[in-house]
């Protein structure tokens, strides 16, 4: 990009609670990009020389700290807050750990573990133990504006966003946030380098991480809680493009998903004139959902994500307007997925021919035939390959990790 972030946030600019009573430290315009180098999910008490007996030490006071608030001028109560997600660059380090009473878990594996994983470029693969490679796809876990009410732990998620840990909020993803004080108050931390659904163990691949958002006023929409759109590519996990999604808070994993849902079927109504009589089938045929990350005792988040197809929506044309495509970094063509994904495709495609050939009793042979002559592999290539986007990269850092 040709233009220098208007606002670079350093590490030690954080705060260890979500509340409205902790001022700003800086104000943006609306539009404005900000750039925050990040301390990992420990607050630097953990390194990558750090071992399993450190984590008897750790504090858990300091940890899962976010860099901020940022205020943006002109954001009011009623507003929504729009982050578009534009570059994450993690340090060439992570550490994963089992701490003891933490994690899904806890009680089958009571024995600490600290375990170190070397991290290369963004879109390679991390080897996280001997033959188990995993892709580098980073993002923050926390990203977040002042609640309505506080002080609120840094731990969970909630409806001002918090602890959501959402592996598919990566770089060409962009956030809704509602707003309940003026200027919203942003603030970001917890950077991850790679992640499952969810920590099951209570952390991911935990780095130090450089992120570039832009923050952006909407007064056009209305939202309660947060909502997303997946980025293009290799991230939104499968080659029909963009979701998405609603998050639904609640204090079991029913109520969340029941609001989740309700949002969505509202989402379908508000953006596509469904009724909705017509949104609940629409909603349940075209919607998949996953669980979030929900710490004891912490409200529940879960989500469903919706397809964003040319008959659904365009993203690009519609009023959610996502992050520009050249203003982000995408790493489709060397994801490391890519053919994995592709090869999936097609072999989901080879298996429905063969059950509606076999329920309709025709002859195995002529199948085969039949299958070479529609269904080229190399013309589904084209087809699953063309649906991807390729933009070029943002322009160098200028703000480094240092390990």
């Amino acid at each position: 990009m040709a233009t220098s972030p208007a606002l670079h946030i350093p590490r030690d600019r954080f705060h260890l609670a979500w509340d409205p009573a902790i001022p700003p430290i800086e104000t943006v315009q609306s539009g404005a990009e900000v750039d925050f180098d990040l301390l990992d999910a420990s607050g630097g008490q953990l390194t990558a020389s750090s071992t399993v007996a450190d984590l008897a030490a750790l504090d858990f006071n300091r940890v899962d700290q976010v860099n901020g608030p940022i205020a943006v001028e002109g954001a009011r109560p009623g507003d929504v807050l729009q982050i578009d997600l534009l570059e994450f660059e993690p340090a060439d380090w992570g550490w994963t750990a089992s701490i003891p009473g933490f994690g899904l878990l806890a009680d089958d594996f009571p024995d600490p573990a600290y375990h170190v994983t070397a991290v290369p470029r963004v879109g390679e693969r991390a080897e996280f133990l001997p033959g188990i490679r995993v892709p580098v796809v980073p993002f923050c876990g926390e990203l977040g504006v002042a609640p309505e009410t506080g002080p609120r732990s840094t731990i969970p998620p909630d409806l001002h966003g918090g602890n959501m840990d959402t592996r598919h909020l990566t770089a060409g993803a962009t956030l809704f946030l509602p707003v309940f004080h003026e200027g919203a108050r942003f603030s970001i931390g917890d950077g991850h380098a790679a992640q499952g659904d969810g920590e099951v163990c209570g952390t991911a691949i935990e780095t130090p991480m450089r992120a570039l958002v832009r923050l952006t006023v909407r007064r056009d929409l209305a939202l309660g809680a947060p909502e997303f759109i997946t980025a293009a590519g290799a991230a939104a996990e499968v080659p029909v493009g963009r979701r998405y999604a609603t998050d639904g808070i609640g204090p079991d994993l029913l109520s969340a998903a029941r609001d989740a849902v309700r949002r969505m079927i509202d989402w379908l109504g508000r953006e596509h004139g469904c009724r909705t009589s017509s949104s609940r089938p629409t909603a349940r045929c075209r919607s998949s959902t996953e669980r979030g990350k929900a710490p004891r005792g912490a409200p529940f988040a879960i989500r469903p994500c919706s397809a964003l197809r040319h008959d659904i929506a365009d993203p690009g044309q519609g009023r959610w307007r996502p992050a520009p495509e050249h203003e982000v970094r995408d790493h489709t063509e060397d994801h490391p997925d890519k053919d994995d994904q592709r090869d999936n495709v097609i072999r989901r495609l080879e298996g429905i021919e063969r059950d509606v050939e076999e329920r309709d009793g025709q002859a195995p042979e002529h199948a085969e035939e039949r299958r070479d002559q529609q269904h080229d592999p190399e013309d589904r290539d084209h087809e699953v390959l063309d649906r991807r986007e390729v933009r070029p990269p943002l322009r160098p850092s200028a703000y480094p990790i240092h390990t």
